[in-house]
């Protein structure tokens, strides 16, 4: 299980900063971003964890996606190992609570397959820098968890009228995002 951190209704605006920021959530940003610029139905590309938020948008919001391409979403759920990957995700969090953003993002980036496993972290310099960044607090403190643990309405996206695009790289093979990808396309 991850570390418990309030979530935001997927209907309102959320003012906690500590809040993770689940899917729904960033769907339902995405349609008030098209409604905002006036737009009927887009074109959606999403790469990683984005590419989960054009499947979201698809269950949520149909009428606004045109064609989805969904590149490498991280679906572990759909993984054969998906309990270990999701404890994989536990000591990520744990990491940055404990030691901060540097040493959780080169975790992450061996747990997604950037980086072999094993390989010295960054340097002093880098790690101050990546701690002090916004970015990836943002992402490990408000993301990370809900984007991983998300869970597609199955019986929506291969009943869709939409076609949903699934897109995979031959220099990711076997990462966790290309695997779910992988997988999901078999759905």
């Amino acid at each position: 299980m991850g570390l418990p951190t309030p979530a935001c209704s997927p209907d309102r605006v959320c003012d906690d900063p500590s809040a993770e920021i689940s899917v729904a959530v960033q769907a339902n940003d995405a349609s008030r971003i098209l409604d905002a610029v006036g737009h009927q139905a887009a074109y959606v590309f999403g790469n990683s964890g984005r590419a989960i938020t054009a499947l979201e948008l698809v269950i949520r919001h149909p009428e606004q996606v045109l064609a989805p391409v969904a590149h490498e979403p991280p679906l572990v759920n759909l993984l054969p190992d998906a309990s270990a990957l999701f404890g994989e995700v536990d000591a990520i969090m744990a990491t940055y609570k404990s030691e901060g953003a540097a040493a959780a993002m080169w975790q992450f980036a061996m747990f997604a397959g950037m980086v072999p496993r094993g390989t010295a972290g960054p340097g002093p310099a880098m790690a101050r820098a990546q701690d002090a960044s916004p970015s990836p607090n943002l992402f490990l403190g408000n993301m990370l968890v809900p984007i991983t643990r998300y869970v597609a309405d199955r019986a929506t996206l291969t009943t869709t009228a939409i076609r949903i695009s699934v897109g995979v790289g031959n220099a990711s093979a076997e990462q966790v995002a290309n695997r779910s990808a992988l997988a999901l396309a078999a759905l």
